[in-house]
């Protein structure tokens, strides 16, 4: 199964999500039509990733961990 950790930027530090599934994530703003162009190239990138990739998103960044 694949894993993912979201790291994101927030005031005063950082927050973090691991998931399994992107479509887990919990994201701020995606009301917005350009975040939601942002979100879904994130979920498409998920789909091709490897272990030890990283993607840089606008809210922070996305790592594909080792398969559990």
């Amino acid at each position: 199964m694949k894993q993912f950790l979201y790291c994101e930027s927030q005031e005063g530090g950082m927050d973090h999500q691991i998931v399994s599934n992107l479509k887990q994530l919990q994201l701020r703003s995606w009301m917005d039509s350009d975040c939601r162009v942002e979100d879904q190239k994130l979920k498409s990138w998920s789909l091709k990733a490897q272990a030890g990739e990283y993607y840089t998103h606008r809210l922070g960044i996305c790592i594909r961990l080792k398969d559990i």
